[in-house]
């Protein structure tokens, strides 16, 4: 059994109870309700990473977000397969949703992670400032969309830093803490 408990956990099962009626409402062929679940309406049968190399991580905006929306759709599928599995074999839905509290919590994790990486984008691409600080904003998102995975986050990181040198592009890192607030 597990227990779980406090506002981030409700607020994650709360987005999961949601995924899960428009992922069957998805399956049935309808549309959803919210604009954020359209990865849920996709084909991803065919989908492969369409990434080779660690240059393409870092540039490749589509790219990432696929990832994403497919990392949100896959969890989202896998768990409405359990809870169909367990009301199958006789358990009662109320049942069933508490066997599956940790696949839920991570399906909503998935889901609030793609809506924030592509939100980022979509706020660093329209924000009115130079292009300095504009590039400056989409490493920031970079590195946001690699917090999850140390071990390219850490790569990365270390060879950003050589390339940057003492002041480089770390400058404009620097900077983005000093402009104003309408960015």
């Amino acid at each position: 059994m597990t227990i779980v408990e406090g506002e981030n956990t409700v607020l994650y099962l709360q987005t999961a109870r949601f995924q899960v009626k428009q992922y069957g409402r998805a399956v049935s062929g309808l549309s959803v309700a919210d604009q954020s679940l359209d990865y849920l309406t996709q084909d991803w049968t065919s989908y492969s990473c369409p990434l080779s190399s660690k240059d393409q991580l870092t540039n490749s905006k589509a790219a990432i977000l696929n990832m994403y929306k497919k990392r949100a759709f896959y969890l989202i599928a896998k768990v409405d397969k359990r809870l169909r599995s367990e009301v199958e074999k006789g358990q009662s839905p109320e049942t069933a949703w508490n066997n599956c509290l940790v696949e839920l919590i991570q399906a909503a994790q998935a889901h609030i992670h793609y809506y924030m990486v592509q939100n980022c984008y979509t706020g660093v691409e329209s924000v009115d400032t130079t292009p300095d600080i504009r590039e400056v904003l989409l490493t920031l998102c970079q590195f946001f969309c690699h917090l999850r995975h140390q071990q390219i986050l850490w790569r990365l990181f270390t060879e950003f830093c050589i390339e940057c040198g003492p002041v480089g592009d770390c400058e404009g890192l620097r900077a983005t803490f000093s402009f104003c607030d309408k960015t």
